[in-house]
């Protein structure tokens, strides 16, 4: 929050100055990546799944976990750049929780992906 009006002249200023630059090529807008797909049934159907995103290193740091568009399927992850590679792990249902008993549940990797700029 902007206290008075002097520190809204100076961000205005800022603002300004950054906007300047930004047109005539001196700096760069932020670029944005993400790991995008659609998650499908085994008929090819679009579906709703969870999917998971871990960057791929010694300890496979979780990115995020979503669940993916119940009528189309898509998903979305940002991710920091377009260089880190990742895992993308896509469960076969939405409940995160395993029934009693159970193992665990079917899930297709994908290893070695990459963001992509939008």
């Amino acid at each position: 929050m902007i206290a008075n009006t002097s520190d809204w002249q100076s961000w205005r200023r800022a603002l300004l100055v950054r906007l300047w630059l930004l047109r005539i090529g001196i700096i760069d807008m932020p670029s944005f990546y993400f790991i995008s797909g659609v998650t499908k049934d085994e008929t090819s159907a679009p579906v709703q799944q969870t999917v998971a995103v871990f960057e791929r290193s010694a300890t496979l740091p979780l990115v995020e976990v979503q669940l993916s568009d119940d009528v189309t399927g898509a998903y979305s992850i940002q991710v920091a750049d377009d260089t880190t590679e990742h895992v993308v792990v896509c469960f076969d249902s939405t409940n995160s929780a395993l029934p009693s008993g159970q193992s665990g549940e079917n899930a297709r990797v994908f290893d070695r992906i990459k963001g992509v700029s939008l």
